[in-house]
């Protein structure tokens, strides 16, 4: 029995160490939804809905069903939102989300769509408020959102259809008057042009790749099959930012879309959620196993523009002097990657560097304690189990010893 014993703790420390080295992905059906979308043809089981909402089923000569958020009419909204949650301190994982817009008019549509991982459940809508100012969802949400915007307000610079992400601390206004510049820029995140969305030959994907503490990448897939594009990476600084702002709140998936004096469809497929075991530590990774092309340079244009950050921070406590001399070398150097740090802007990229370091290291530590406490829980469940067998063996010996006493004479 002791063997027994022994043997089924080395089967577990062996299995938590190779689940230590593989990684893969656990469908979490409670968060996902797929054709037909509902059942008993009125109600979702995992999701709510409301506003402008319909359901397009599977037609001869078609193949995709859809949950249409809004019909090619102006001022409509409609919006969709998950009835169980995900944690940022329990899991990692992966959301990706199949989309289509499209529309009649070849010139001008809009007005656009989001992604949000929010802790307001319905997406904070209720009877006495059906829809909100952002995309059909309400102003100062908490959690991050990821947003799709067909039409260009007040914003330069920037190519139209145009997505970006933000962190939501449920304080600062959407800029709407700016198309979310503001909400981009405020944590340093990034966006990018989704130019030929708009009635693409297939369907679009967002995908949302989070690792805890570590990154939180958003990747588009609509103009072939074979190719992803990542659009906006959370570093481990803006990740902890949002960590911090959400805590241990659950966060619910929502989708939501608006039109307004332009017009769209906004259509909803599969909504898949999964959650990540043993994610790789670096985006780049991630990207390169998901076979997004462009992964590895967003992230070390990151740590690009981190290095150039450090530079600049140190030629501003001197007072402005070279400020300018850097600014015209950047323009006329501009398609050289390399950065020459002078030795303070090397000490604190290091020192900088040092602390990222030491918290990816406190983040292992704290995952593989959480294993050995697995295992020292098992193993000591397994021990009372055999305590609590030995028990009853001597207590039925003992009944024995009572009942058939000649027996043991």
């Amino acid at each position: 029995m002791l063997w027994t014993v022994l043997l089924a703790v080395a089967m577990l420390t062996k299995l938590c160490a190779g689940q230590n080295e593989e990684f893969g992905r656990l469908p979490y059906p409670k968060m996902s939804i797929s054709p037909p979308f509902l059942e008993d043809g009125f109600n979702a089981k995992y999701f709510n809905m409301g506003g402008d909402i319909s359901v397009r089923r599977f037609q001869q000569g078609q193949d995709w069903a859809a949950i249409q958020l809004t019909p090619d009419k102006g001022g409509k909204h409609g919006w969709m939102c998950s009835k169980n949650t995900l944690k940022l301190t329990y899991s990692d994982f992966e959301i990706v989300t199949q989309f289509r817009i499209m529309g009649e008019t070849a010139g001008v549509y809009g007005d656009g769509m989001a992604v949000w991982l929010t802790t307001s459940p319905d997406l904070g809508l209720s009877e006495s408020m059906p829809y909100g100012p952002v995309f059909g969802a309400p102003d100062k949400l908490k959690g991050f959102g990821m947003v799709v915007d067909l039409y260009r307000n007040g914003r330069k610079g920037r190519a139209f259809p145009y997505a970006h992400g933000m962190i939501m601390d449920g304080i600062q206004s959407y800029d709407n008057d700016h198309d979310g510049q503001y909400n981009e820029e405020a944590y340093g995140l990034d966006g990018c042009s989704l130019k030929g969305i708009y009635n693409s030959v297939r369907h679009a994907e967002m995908r949302i790749s989070y690792v805890r503490g570590r990154y939180l990448g958003v990747d588009f897939r609509f103009k072939s099959h074979n190719e992803w594009k990542t659009c906006t990476v959370l570093d481990g600084d803006q990740v902890q930012r949002l960590e911090e702002i959400v805590g241990d709140e659950p966060l619910y998936l929502g989708v939501s879309a608006m039109t307004g004096e332009v017009s769209a469809k906004f259509q909803i497929g599969d909504v898949a959620v999964q959650k990540l075991i043993n994610a790789p530590e670096i985006y780049a990774d991630l990207a390169a196993i998901n076979g997004v092309h462009d992964g590895e340079f967003v992230w070390n244009k990151q740590k690009h523009d981190i290095e150039e950050q450090a530079e600049m921070e140190e030629l501003e406590e001197q007072g402005g002097r070279g400020l300018d001399k850097k600014k015209h070398s950047n323009k006329k150097d501009r398609g050289d990657n390399k950065v020459h740090l002078s030795a303070k802007a090397q000490k604190k990229l290091k020192a900088r560097t040092r602390r990222k370091l030491r918290a990816m290291k406190n983040t292992n530590q704290q995952q593989s304690g959480r294993w050995l406490t697995h295992v020292l829980r098992v193993t000591l469940f397994i021990i009372l189990l055999l305590f609590a067998y030995i028990a009853f063996a001597a207590y039925r010996s003992y009944r024995r010893k009572q009942k058939y006493p000649r027996y043991f004479d």
